[in-house]
């Protein structure tokens, strides 16, 4: 996944500066998710090591919880795309 999350980064800040919309409002709103949802990459790809060395010390309820962030995020990214609420 890492390689793919690079280049989506890669591309995503090429088009950005393409089209130019840096200076937009909504762009400034969808670059805070996006960088929120990579950091969730990240802290997910360390829990996942914890998986793997057997250290897991969360229940099964914290899982299902933290499951719904990337959701809420896509939702909150899509709709800054679709509708530039604030343009």
């Amino acid at each position: 996944m890492n390689p793919s999350f690079l280049l989506t980064w890669f591309f995503g800040m090429l088009l950005v500066i393409h089209i130019g919309e840096m200076t937009s409002i909504w762009f400034y709103f969808k670059f805070v998710c996006v960088s929120l949802l990579s950091v969730f990459h990240m802290y997910c790809a360390s829990i996942r090591k914890k998986f793997e060395n057997k250290e897991n010390i969360r229940s099964e309820h914290f899982y299902r919880l933290i499951n719904e962030v990337p959701t809420l995020l896509f939702i909150i990214i899509v709709f800054l795309v679709v509708f530039k609420p604030m343009n």
